[in-house]
């Protein structure tokens, strides 16, 4: 067994992806949940890893961001099904929201408007990496061992 010291072996990350939740499916409500709960677990794995020394120079952070670049360039695609899903739900006679005292379409379209935004602001969030990975694809540091070669160093 290999202790958390020791470096893992390379993986093929998308195979892993893949064998726990095929693209082509089962789609079903629980795989769904559990890859938005993997989701949430590698978040909380970055934010843990990166004020630490997991990011020690340039090529380090651009590498992090751009992946995460991608998975926000994502989001909307997401958000948006979402949103249909909940514009689906104002229609269902079984919806009922557990406050009892609200009109549960009414929280249904609530929560499909407010998808609407959280799509709109992924969008813009989206943007806003890209435009920050455009600026650390040219960030680099230098060999203590070899002289600088580059442009401005300041």
């Amino acid at each position: 067994m290999m202790s958390r010291c020791e470096k893992k072996p390379d993986i093929a990350l998308d195979e892993v992806v893949d064998r726990l939740w095929p693209y082509d499916g089962p789609h079903t409500p629980e795989t769904v949940a559990a890859a938005a709960r993997a989701v949430s677990g590698l978040v909380r794995y970055l934010n843990n890893a990166t004020r630490q020394s997991a990011v020690p120079d340039a090529p380090s952070v651009h590498r992090v961001l751009a992946e995460v670049e991608t998975a926000v360039f994502r989001l909307p695609q997401l958000l948006s099904q979402l949103q249909s899903a909940a514009e689906r739900l104002v229609f269902n006679p079984t919806l009922y929201d557990d406050r009892e005292d609200r009109v549960a379409a009414n929280t249904a379209a609530e929560l499909a408007e407010n998808l609407r935004f959280a799509c709109t602001d992924a969008r813009v969030l989206g943007i806003q990496l890209n435009t920050a990975a455009q600026c650390s694809v040219h960030l680099g540091n230098e060999d203590p061992a070899r002289p600088h070669e580059g442009g401005d160093r300041s």
